[in-house]
């Protein structure tokens, strides 16, 4: 059974997103929206899948406002149903939808009306920064 979403940061802006060379891990930097200064840092780590999408116009780009950065939890037994209905296409032995061997996967959304992001990975961390 699917954990409700978990809220992990509400109005902030997304300062950059970072593919780091192991192609497996990604890094979110959010910041203070009114400060500017920098309050977190989301790394998803054995990441699956990563869906991102923005309307930005020519001159715009990050920073920009996200309401609200969130997870949910997805149990082994729901692998195959969720990694479909998010895209994932590679195929494991047999012909079905490959199945990861983590104990849980974790699938990362913030959401605004400039960008949309989705990340499912195997585990995650969340650094906060003192913003003061």
């Amino acid at each position: 059974m699917k954990v409700k979403n978990k809220l992990i940061y509400s109005d902030v802006n997304l300062d950059s997103i970072k593919l780091l060379p192991d192609g497996r891990t990604i890094e979110l930097i959010f910041l203070d929206m009114y400060k500017g200064l920098e309050i977190g840092k989301i790394t998803c780590a054995n990441v699956y899948s990563f869906c991102y999408q923005n309307t930005f116009e020519e001159n715009e780009g990050l920073a920009c406002y996200i309401g609200e950065v969130g997870y949910e939890v997805i149990k082994p037994d729901e692998y195959a149903t969720f990694l479909e209905l998010n895209n994932y296409s590679f195929l494991g032995r047999g012909g079905s939808t490959y199945e990861p061997k983590e104990a849980e996967l974790y699938k990362l959304h913030l959401e605004s009306g400039d960008v949309m992001l989705d990340v499912i990975c195997g585990e995650f961390t969340n650094t906060e920064t003192n913003s003061e």
